[in-house]
């Protein structure tokens, strides 16, 4: 999943609809992170938390 987050992000990177368009996308993945870990093993909360922060970079850096 993280693979296809930096595509999404390399590959819209110019185009600020298309950059709106990958913030949404990432702010339904941190939406259903958060449901996640409600339910979560130790390893697939460790596993989110590192995800998570990923997408917020992400979404920092296409400001």
């Amino acid at each position: 999943m993280p693979i296809a987050a930096e595509y999404l992000a390399n590959l819209l990177v110019y185009d600020t609809r298309q950059i709106y368009c990958v913030r949404l996308v990432f702010g339904g993945l941190r939406k259903r992170l958060v449901e996640l870990l409600s339910v979560s093993t130790p390893l697939l909360l460790a596993q989110s938390t590192v995800f998570l922060f990923l997408m917020t970079f992400y979404e920092t850096a296409s400001l």
